[in-house]
């Protein structure tokens, strides 16, 4: 399971939380507003590290994390005393900083993880580690302790609800937890493809992610990405000619069509379809011979 968060909660009391007034009448002005910004994108810097502790000691981390704050090396060091030692957002033990509110959202998403994990693998009774140490009373938590008031939902309410979908069906199912995000697109393709068959699998999300890396699925997402219209000849060449749209499959999908070579896919199906020029029609590709 990951062991950082993706969200971070903050509710909107916290615009005049103390400790949030100690950091904008230090710096005063609008630098107090920046500066409480910063804070906000410092917040996510550790929601990101891993266990939401983020390791300032590591080689090139303090100019990775100056950079992405604008700020000098000088600066963020000043800064993250005030922040420590002034407004008492953060903790940092010998460099390694974290706050009460991310680790908070971790054990809340990391608790949601653990139940979705226990019911995917049939195991729905089982309790979760903190189940039995936590409950909707004590989890909320007030605005003091919390660094601005941040209350109960966020990261663990939303991985949970996602977790959930996966549980439940392919159709409310949030890849991001196993797909790359620039892979989110072809899951999609693919899980839309498999809801697309007469006899659907007991878990479509999953074979979605089993075939969203077959090629035959890759080759169709592609076609689907690819603009409508284009010439059938490279363009700006003299025989450049124009194809009508494809008709329908015989399965009743829609045909991608790659224009440029003449050349298309069914969307629902995968069978191959070719345009020939000289008497103008599209014509399914006829299956490929055994080599038995």
């Amino acid at each position: 399971m990951k062991t950082n968060i993706s969200f971070f909660t903050h509710e909107v009391g916290a615009l005049d939380h103390r400790k949030f007034l100690i950091l904008r009448a230090f710096y005063g002005g609008e630098l107090g507003w920046a500066m409480e910004a910063k804070f906000w994108g410092l917040n996510c810097l550790i929601g990101d590290a891993k266990e939401c502790r983020l390791d300032t000691n590591a080689k090139g981390e303090k100019a990775r994390i100056a950079r992405a704050l604008e700020l000098s090396l000088k600066d963020l060091d000043a800064f993250l005393v005030v922040l420590k030692d002034e407004a008492e957002l953060i903790h940092d033990d010998e460099g390694v900083i974290w706050t009460d509110q991310t680790q908070e959202d971790l054990r809340r998403a990391t608790t949601a993880r653990q139940n979705a994990k226990n019911r995917r693998n049939g195991n729905v009774g089982l309790p979760s580690a903190d189940e039995s140490k936590t409950s909707a009373d004590e989890s909320k938590t007030s605005a003091d302790e919390n660094h601005g008031g941040e209350g109960i939902g966020g990261d663990g309410i939303r991985e949970e609800q996602q977790e959930d979908a996966h549980a439940r069906g392919p159709a409310a199912a949030a890849p991001s937890d196993f797909v790359d995000p620039e892979d989110a697109d072809r899951y999609a393709f693919a899980l839309r493809r498999v809801l697309s068959r007469k006899k659907k699998p007991d878990r479509p999300e999953a074979m979605a992610l089993r075939i969203m890396n077959e090629p035959d699925v890759i080759a169709a997402w592609k076609l689907e990405r690819m603009p409508k219209g284009e010439p059938l000849a490279q363009p700006g060449a003299l025989n450049a000619e124009r194809a009508p749209p494809p008709p329908a499959c015989t399965c009743g999908g829609e045909i991608k069509a790659v224009l440029t070579v003449g050349e298309g896919m069914c969307l629902s199906c995968g069978k191959p379809w070719t345009y020939d020029r000289k008497w103008s029609e599209w014509y399914p590709d006829p299956p490929a011979e055994s080599s038995a």
